[in-house]
């Protein structure tokens, strides 16, 4: 009796373990350990899931993880330096051959500050053959197509582009290449306004107080590119993470006010330029996106001068979609062209057939003539 009582609570706590661990494995010991080395990996998940509550991982996910890119390497450095000083021997290159062919060939590289008709080259090939257009551009003085002429030294041009300003460039060359050489001014102040704080601010932080998790100096593990960036940065670090988060926002607001005060500086210069111009192309604005209820000249007329709370519009002329009057006027000129064929068949031999073919095609040139009238109609109003 009570042999049978104990195999019946052996069953109950063999059914209660099959429940919750699933079907028993009978391929043999091998299986076993497999089993019991998965269970020891999931505890110890479990395990830093428990001691991290967020349920991270033991090592945050870098960035370069996240996107598949390869992060740096020990000996990576040399290769960075190779590139930095391949590039800038380029640059150089390119300076001194600019500088060099600037002065080697004036009427290339330099021909705006010079007055072409004082050249011997340009003497050499005017006669009286030279058509107009041509000899005003060589009569044409360097004070009226640049504000200074650079000097003659090697280095001139670096010079002259450092003294010119911007409203100089706006007068000789106008508002869009002007805008373009300013567009290229903000790019450089953002660039400065993110990359000087991080290179010499949070860069040295990174690599003395990060905590080497790139490799320790001396080691072959050390990535030393990395140290300056959050690379070297270990987790969970006592404070450069709020400092990182302070940085941030300073630099939004830099760029921010960088964006804004190019804004604002871009609308005195627009401003000013529009003034400047002839009419109408000072006085002229496109508009686009017009309600049906204002497509005509009057009506979009009337609600500016309604806008503005007096007449200030001289003109209002709407650019009409004549797609389907085109159709119609061509329909209408085949229609002629019908009738006309068949009188001038007429006057050799008239006969029934043709006549009522006329007939035809005057009755096709009304219903065109019409037709066509009215979509005149409407596209005019």
């Amino acid at each position: 009796m009570a042999l049978r009582h104990l195999v019946f609570a052996l069953l109950l706590v063999q059914g209660a373990c099959l429940s919750f661990y699933g079907k028993p494995n009978h391929a043999g010991t091998h299986d076993l350990k497999h089993v019991a080395q998965k269970d020891t990996v999931e505890q110890e998940a479990i395990a830093v899931k428990e001691a991290q509550p967020t349920g991270r991982p033991s090592k945050n996910e870098s960035a370069a993880e996240a996107t598949g890119v390869a992060q740096n390497e020990a000996g990576d450095l040399n290769a960075f330096i190779a590139a930095l000083v391949t590039n800038v021997i380029t640059i150089l290159i390119f300076f001194l051959v600019g500088g060099w062919l600037r002065r080697r060939y004036p009427l290339v590289y330099s021909k705006e500050c010079l007055t072409l008709k004082d050249q011997d080259e340009v003497k050499e090939q005017m006669n009286e053959d030279t058509p107009a257009d041509v000899k005003e551009v060589m009569n044409q003085s360097w004070e009226d197509k640049v504000p200074f002429v650079p000097d003659d030294s090697f280095w001139g041009w670096s010079r002259a582009s450092a003294d010119v300003t911007i409203e100089q460039f706006i007068e000789f060359r106008g508002l869009d290449q002007a805008m373009l050489i300013e567009f290229t001014h903000v790019a450089m102040k953002m660039l400065g306004t993110v990359g000087l704080p991080l290179v010499f601010i949070m860069g040295p932080c990174h690599c003395w107080l990060g905590g080497y998790r790139a490799g320790a100096p001396g080691t072959d593990e050390a990535d030393y590119l990395s140290y300056w960036g959050m690379a070297n940065v270990v987790d969970y670090h006592p404070w450069l993470y709020w400092a990182h988060a302070f940085m941030l926002w300073i630099t939004v607001v830099a760029i921010q006010r960088i964006a804004y005060t190019a804004m604002r500086e871009f609308m005195v210069h627009r401003n000013h330029w529009l003034k400047s111009l002839p009419a109408p192309r000072a006085t002229t604005i496109l508009v686009e996106g017009i309600p049906e209820d204002y497509r005509s000249d009057e009506k979009l007329k009337a609600y500016f001068d309604k806008i503005f709370g007096s007449s200030v519009v001289q003109m209002a002329l709407l650019i009409k979609d004549t797609d389907g009057l085109l159709r119609l006027t061509q329909a209408e000129n085949d229609a002629r062209s019908l009738v006309e064929e068949i009188n001038f068949k007429l006057l050799k031999e008239k006969t029934a057939e043709d006549q009522q073919k006329l007939k035809d095609a005057e009755a096709a040139l009304k219903e065109a003539k019409q037709n066509s009238a009215v979509e005149r109609n409407l596209v005019s109003t």
